[in-house]
């Protein structure tokens, strides 16, 4: 499912039930976030965004889900009408990137939406104010995947909104974090010094679950952590700053299938280019691509762009170009390792 980042990062007392619900429901609205990334790229409109930009100020927009979406047993469902309530009574704090300063800063809502109960209909209804729609469809963080499924099997709700901030993350690798934020994010509205107690408690028990969910595949990335410290001035003694979180994630066997066929189809163009451009022999070829991946390609074609003009340069002069030399250390700086 695919749900806004800044959902990660927002700041709203929900329990695991709404955390679900509202997750539910937002990634019903996954064609809308399709369209704003289509347009950060081509620059073209769709119609449904045009549609949303003419929404009048007491407009909402509406989402639905069935309760068997929310949860399967039939006998929970009286669970759900009374979540509605809580979810349309809590405040809730968006993130976003300020323009100016680049900084991540808050805006505060009454409610994420008004949430409706339909038990003839036996579905809840989503209605999202203008105002938070329109935030939300900045996509300052862009947009992430997220397992529902996981979210069901957790048990804590600290693992669940540490999860969900945490898949933001996913495609750097890791991220770091300072106490405060992190407390912030997994118990909005407290303050709770740091302790070995508290990082026990909260984030290493999330790191068993999510350990426990990545080895049944239900997540699909692990992650380890290191504490930052810092010397306090005035006692000396040392104390949390914040931390670091370190993510691995796992291919599945379909998308390790696919990233194999794609290596090898660039590999066979490139192979062709250099021979073509710089007279380097097939043994010499070989050798730089053996590790390129198709996420390097367009630096690579630039290092080949760059010593095309190189090699015609030294030639308008006169001057030798070892061409595969400059290649070999070109590729050496992209791939990170030396060839």
């Amino acid at each position: 499912m695919t749900i806004p980042g800044g959902m990660g990062r927002a700041k709203a007392n929900y329990t695991k039930l709404g955390e679900y619900m509202c997750c539910c429901a937002l990634s019903k609205m996954k064609p809308i976030f399709d369209n704003v990334m289509e347009y950060h790229r081509t620059r073209l409109v769709p119609k449904s965004l045009v549609k949303l930009y003419y929404m009048k100020p007491d407009e909402c927009y509406e989402v639905k889900i069935h309760y068997r979406e929310i949860d399967p047993v039939q006998s929970h469902y009286c669970r759900i009408g009374n979540e509605a309530m809580k979810i349309s009574s809590t405040p809730f704090c968006y993130p976003y990137i300020n323009p100016q300063t680049r900084k991540t800063c808050y805006r505060e809502f009454p409610r994420l939406a008004e949430v409706i109960d339909l038990p003839e209909e036996h579905m809840v209804s989503f209605r999202f104010p203008r105002d938070v729609i329109f935030l939300m469809l900045r996509l300052d963080f862009g947009v992430h995947n997220i397992s529902l499924e996981a979210i069901q099997k957790m048990k804590s709700l600290h693992t669940v909104r540490l999860y969900l901030y945490l898949a933001c993350w996913v495609s750097m690798g890791n991220c770091r974090v300072t106490w405060n934020k992190l407390i912030q994010l997994l118990c909005p509205n407290t303050k709770i010094a740091a302790s070995n107690s508290i990082r026990m408690k909260y984030i290493d028990r999330a790191k068993g679950e999510m350990d426990e969910l990545f080895r049944e595949h239900y997540l699909r990335f692990s992650f380890n952590y290191k504490k930052c410290m810092e010397i306090n001035p005035t006692t000396g003694k040392q104390k949390i700053k914040g931390l670091e979180f370190l993510l691995k994630f796992e291919e599945s066997k379909e998308e390790v299938a696919e990233n194999k066929f794609v290596d090898g189809i660039l590999r066979k163009k490139l192979f062709n280019e250099l021979q073509r451009i710089f007279d380097l022999t097939g043994e010499q070829t070989a050798r730089l691509l053996a590790t390129v991946h198709y996420q390097d390609k367009e630096a690579i074609v630039h290092a080949i762009q760059n010593g095309e003009r190189r090699m015609a340069e030294n030639r308008s002069q006169h001057k030798v170009f070892m061409a595969y030399a400059y290649l070999r250390k070109a590729f050496s700086d992209i791939l990170g390792h030396w060839i």
